[in-house]
């Protein structure tokens, strides 16, 4: 659904979650995911994807 309503797919994508089941799952469809830990790890991984 994300990738029909943004129309990106793939590494244009950059999701983050606390759950690794659905890292895993978005990582199978070839985006760029973040298994969320905390704060100061997210923000490290989304400057490295130049997003911040």
């Amino acid at each position: 659904m994300v990738e029909q309503r943004t129309g990106r797919s793939g590494a244009a994508l950059f999701f983050t979650d606390d759950n690794a089941a659905n890292i895993a799952a978005a990582r199978a469809r070839g985006w760029d995911a973040h298994l969320f830990v905390d704060a100061e790890g997210l923000s490290a991984q989304l400057q490295t994807a130049g997003l911040l």
